[in-house]
């Protein structure tokens, strides 16, 4: 008997295109992020993500999350919904932001957008005109290769929220719930502009060779 082919269906998140983050203390008060490599020096939010997304007091500005399908030839990996749970929602007021990133990040197949106040996700291809409401809109992949989307949140801006992002998707109609952020461990993101946290205003980043926080970082001047 010939056996089975092995499934190759799977979801995975990942935070992504971080730019800029919210420290809610002044600059001297941030705390000692990890190190980073030289070559680092223009985008090193990958290097700091566990750090960023794990450390109290730090929220990201505007987040997205990667969510990444993989299938092979005899897979269906169907997203079904994507929902954003708040845990925790305080008014922001001043801080320090954080920049980690000298440059733009890249689209995905889809984008998904959670709006947190009328509780809806709708999503839409980079690729085509396709566009729906989750649900009863779905997103698949039903034959060998991979497809990606990028997840981002609608909520009312001035805010720091502490919460989750939950993906409900079946595989090889098995479901399972994929989390980002737990009570213990609470996603954290800023939802806008307000007055002491201006994206157009000052940054500070970690200079690896003086190993200490920079206003208004060169990362040209890295050699």
């Amino acid at each position: 008997m010939t056996p089975l082919p092995q499934s190759r269906g799977r979801v995975s998140l990942a935070i992504h295109n971080v730019v800029t983050a919210f420290f809610s203390g002044t600059p001297d008060q941030l705390p000692t992020p990890p190190n980073y490599p030289l070559d680092a020096a223009q985008g090193h939010c990958d290097d700091w993500s566990e750090w960023l997304t794990g450390t109290d007091g730090i929220y990201l500005f505007d987040p997205s999350v990667g969510l990444t399908l993989e299938a092979g030839s005899d897979d269906l990996v169907v997203i079904k919904r994507v929902d954003v749970e708040v845990f925790r929602r305080v008014s922001a007021g001043s801080g320090t932001i954080i920049k980690c990133l000298y440059g733009g990040g890249s689209n995905l197949g889809y984008s998904i957008t959670v709006d947190t106040l009328k509780t809806e996700t709708r999503f839409e291809a980079f690729d085509s005109d396709e566009t729906g409401r989750m649900p009863p809109a779905s997103i698949s992949l039903g034959n060998a290769g991979s497809e990606s989307a990028d997840i981002g949140i609608s909520s009312p801006p001035g805010n720091l929220y502490e919460g989750s992002i939950k993906v409900s998707v079946i595989i090889n109609n098995k479901p399972d719930v994929i989390t980002i952020g737990t009570a213990q461990r609470p996603f954290r993101w800023h939802s806008g502009l307000v007055s002491g946290a201006d994206p157009d205003g000052p940054k500070y980043d970690w200079h690896p060779l003086q190993e200490r926080w920079v206003r208004d970082f060169d990362p040209f001047s890295v050699r």
